[in-house]
């Protein structure tokens, strides 16, 4: 009897969510649209800094340059740790926010992709085993909800 239950014991990786969560694959799509977008607004907000000298503009550009920047390093990170490679695309928030109007609407656009952000990091959230996956998604969101909080600077 004892030889019925010694065969090889099922893998399961940390990554792979709950029974109603996300397998590997989908749970490395789910990081890499996520990757996309942060590369995305990261690259739209250095392009906004280089085109203008307002205050106001460049501290929002800044702090939401610097916090898509960190969430790129981290979302690749969590990618090699699950074996998959990084995606280098570009999220097409980045050819909106240019193709913007002016700053204004850029700056909307990339708060509006800010709140797109928290909602997939939320549902992530509901799906993900892994502890440390879990923290760096949680202060992903944290992060982009307490920019979003901020009041944002308008131009009059």
């Amino acid at each position: 009897m004892a030889a019925a239950f010694s065969g090889a014991r099922k893998q399961v990786s940390p990554f792979s969510g709950s029974e109603s969560g996300l397998g590997r694959t989908e749970l490395v799509r789910a990081l890499d649209l996520l990757l996309v977008t942060e590369r995305g607004c990261a690259k739209a907000a250095a392009a906004s800094i280089r085109e203008t000298d307002d205050p106001g503009f460049l501290t929002v550009f800044e702090r939401s340059g610097r916090c898509a920047a960190r969430h790129v390093e981290q979302l690749q990170a969590a990618l090699v740790r699950l074996g998959a490679a990084p995606s280098v695309a570009i999220g097409p928030i980045y050819g909106a926010a240019l193709s913007a109007g002016d700053l204004a609407e850029r700056e909307t656009l990339l708060f509006a992709a800010e709140e797109g952000i928290v909602r997939q990091i939320d549902r992530l959230l509901a799906k993900v085993d892994d502890a440390a996956l879990r923290t760096d998604l949680a202060s992903m969101r944290d992060l982009h909800q307490t920019m979003l909080d901020q009041p944002a600077y308008r131009s009059a």
